[in-house]
């Protein structure tokens, strides 16, 4: 296996640009095999924990910090994240203890929030304090921590479940409808004023998808599969779903109001199953992960789309960045996405080995407000001409600087001309970061004489 420091920090700096950073825990053995499994929608925090499920993750993104938090017992597991740091899951709780069928008694795993360094259960029906070994869960929270949605056994059932909405205070302020003659349903995510949510319905992850609209169920096509996540704004959905398939064979989808249900036929070959992990508010960037055979523990591709355009994450972190992930290899699946596309987590795998994963795409974008109005990037392209080997350029500018990827500035002008001359430039890949007024974009431009 690859040598690596048990927090490699990847940051690569072109003076004035931004360069993104990654996270990749590697070699500390209470990571090993677990993964991030949610950011806050600002991207400020990121959260997850081990296999064995005994140990908690949380990556301050903001100050490079990352913690690890235990429960009062054995179990716990972490869900999501607010943008204030209040974790939501399921841990095992010592004041909630059964009787099992032996005489014996054990500590039940129920739902609850952890929040100014406590665990809290949040409110369940009576007869489930103590009355089974599992009593559901939280999965998701709001961006300012004051909902929280997830799911609780259904009349007493471990096979059924109903979705629920919590307050701040932790207390039931809805249930949502769901087919009751099914398995039940769950809440996977909703969108920060609870309005939008989604899930599955009718038995595990590989039952129904559902997504609910102002406390309704909305029309899907009766496709199976599941909703994965709601953009913060709840103007999108993602998940997997695969109609007419031999379950669990899901192709990734995104649904808005205005366009319903699409599936994503891009990719590679073969695809036997797949989810959308993570939508932006804007819609123009979504992230997941596929898989091309029956085995889930191995053989997954991630992927990110960009304006429509779909690219397989690995190669397109190599290309644009000159990062891989954990051990040198594959990111290999994506968990989630802050709202602004900024900050994606997940799990690496290699040779058997896996590790959680966290990539900042731009540190000055961490926690700002992202429903707040930002000044329009300069609408700018740049592309070389092999015959006249010079950049041409279309659009509006103050500035270009011109970085190599040792982050070398080897070009500039602030004179607004149309044409640079780039013929003393060596072929390889290239970042332009173009200014106008108070407002940047960075460009990647590639060189081939």
């Amino acid at each position: 296996m690859k040598k690596s420091l048990s927090l490699l920090l990847l940051a690569f700096s072109l003076n004035a640009f931004s360069q993104p950073k990654a996270y990749l825990f590697e070699d500390d053995n209470q990571y090993a095999g677990g993964w991030f499994k949610q950011v806050s929608n600002d991207g400020r925090y990121v959260v997850g924990g081990n296999a064995p499920n005994s140990i908690v993750f949380l990556l301050d993104t903001k100050t490079g910090e990352a913690k690890k938090i235990t429960g009062p017992v054995s179990y716990v597991s972490a869900n999501d994240v607010s943008n204030n740091g209040i974790i939501v899951g399921m841990f095992q709780d010592p004041e909630a203890i059964r009787t099992k069928k032996d005489g014996t008694t054990e500590a039940c795993i129920i739902p609850g929030i952890y929040k100014d360094g406590t665990w809290i259960a949040v409110e369940r029906a009576p007869e489930l304090n103590g009355g089974q070994a599992y009593d559901g869960g939280v999965k998701s929270i709001s961006g300012n921590g004051k909902l929280m949605g997830g799911y609780l056994p259904y009349n007493n059932s471990m096979t059924k479940f109903e979705p629920v909405i919590w307050g701040e205070d932790g207390k039931i302020i809805q249930r949502l409808p769901f087919y009751e003659s099914s398995q039940g349903a769950a809440i996977w995510s909703m969108s920060d004023d609870g309005k939008v949510a989604c899930g599955w319905y009718d038995g595990s992850m590989y039952g129904d998808i559902i997504i609910w609209k102002n406390g309704e169920r909305v029309d899907t096509g009766n496709y199976s599969g599941q909703g994965v996540v709601v953009s913060a704004n709840g103007k999108y959905v993602g998940g997997g779903c695969g109609k007419g398939m031999v379950r669990p064979s899901n192709k990734p989808f995104i649904w808005s109001e205005e366009e319903g249900l699409t599936i994503i036929q891009d990719g590679p070959e073969g695809i036997y199953y797949g989810f959308v992990q993570g939508i932006s508010n804007d819609g123009k960037t979504a992230v997941g992960y596929v898989g091309l055979d029956s085995d889930m523990t191995v053989g997954r591709h991630p992927f990110i789309i960009k304006d429509g355009v779909y690219h397989d994450f690995d190669t397109w972190m190599k290309d644009n960045y000159g990062l891989s992930g954990p051990y040198g290899s594959s990111f290999w699946a994506i968990s989630a996405m802050s709202a602004d596309g900024n900050v994606i987590c997940g799990i690496g795998y290699y040779d058997g080995a896996r590790a959680p994963w966290v990539v900042v795409l731009d540190e000055a974008q961490i926690g700002v407000g992202i429903n707040s109005t930002k000044a329009q990037e300069p609408n700018v392209k740049i592309a070389f001409e092999p015959t006249t080997k010079n950049l041409k350029i279309t659009g509006e500018y103050n500035s270009i600087h011109l970085y190599n990827n040792t982050g070398a500035c080897v070009l500039t002008n602030s004179e607004g001309a149309e044409t640079l001359n780039a013929s003393n430039l060596a072929n390889g890949i290239y970042i332009a970061k173009v200014m106008k007024d108070n407002t940047s974009r960075s460009i990647k431009v590639v060189i081939s004489h």
